[in-house]
């Protein structure tokens, strides 16, 4: 995940559990031709993660 989070903004190594891979990461069969891509989940996940964190860089976990 290191890789594809850098390309996001992120400047640590990042690794995401399974359960997180497996229910929302990975597209539900059949999503594949809606546009639907575990890159492209996976750019919004870390998207959104860094808005998370903008005014919280003080906290060591924070909830998204």
């Amino acid at each position: 995940m290191t890789e594809q989070a850098k390309e996001t903004g992120f400047k640590v190594p990042v690794a995401v559990s399974l359960n997180l891979h497996e229910r929302y990461i990975t597209p539900p069969k059949g999503l594949e031709g809606e546009g639907q891509s575990v890159e492209g989940r996976l750019h919004d996940l870390f998207s959104m993660c860094l808005l998370a964190m903008q005014d919280k860089l003080d906290l060591s976990r924070i909830s998204f």
